[in-house]
């Protein structure tokens, strides 16, 4: 029966072509937990169009936040403590994502042709070196726990010692700005390739014969 047959073969057509529109019309977050356990949230956006991924606590909930370029959000609640996540992945398209866990618990699209080899992971202690003209000061900054808070102590060539606080209060595209409070002023500042270097550093209290400031990630 032709019409019978004109059905069977639209909704064959159909079968093919709806997996290859679910995975062009969306993305996939993936959460690992730090048991090996894992979480997959599907974002009804792609991933070209998200802007940030970000975790919070409300109402006693942690959750993901998806944030679109266009503002929009997407919220998804953990199954588990934020405090137990160690990875996070997101896809789609033909691009992929990745991060890990960054003190500001948030995560920022860093975009590879292929595997996961971007990993956001801000360590515990940041072995920092600073110059201006013939000073340099080389510091420790140890993270407070899983915070984005850091205690900051420094010693110069000519045996001078400070300590202060540093908020790291934003990551955007592998940029980052942190806040010092002794200064009231900002450090700029980009996270390498591979995660495990801060480079390309300045502050806003810097003269001119201040050197770009740089730090190892422990």
């Amino acid at each position: 029966m032709p019409g019978k047959f004109f059905i069977t073969s639209v909704f064959a057509i159909l079968a093919m072509l709806l997996p290859q529109f679910a995975l062009a019309s969306g993305a996939v977050a993936k959460v690992t937990y730090k048991d090996g356990k894992k979480q997959v949230f599907k974002l009804n956006r792609r991933a070209s169009l998200v802007r940030r991924i970000m975790f919070d606590t409300y109402k006693s909930k942690d959750r993901l936040v998806v944030t679109y370029k266009d503002d929009t959000h997407q919220v998804f609640v953990l199954k588990k403590r934020l405090s137990l996540v160690k990875r996070l992945v997101f896809e789609g398209e033909t691009v992929k994502y990745a991060a890990s866990r960054s003190s500001t618990q948030t995560y920022n699209a860093a975009r590879m042709d292929s595997g996961f080899t971007v990993h956001n992971e801000l360590g515990q202690s940041w072995k920092v070196t600073e110059r201006c003209g013939v000073l340099m000061w080389s510091g420790t900054w140890t993270r407070r726990g899983s915070s984005n808070i850091f205690d900051a102590y420094w010693e110069s060539s000519s045996g001078g010692k400070l300590n202060s606080v540093v908020e790291l209060r934003e990551i955007s595209d592998n940029k980052l700005s942190l806040f010092r409070t002794d200064k009231n002023g900002y450090y700029e500042a980009t996270l390498s390739q591979d995660g495990r270097r801060i480079i390309n550093g300045w502050a806003t209290w810097y003269t001119p014969n201040c050197s770009p400031w740089f730090a190892v990630i422990d």
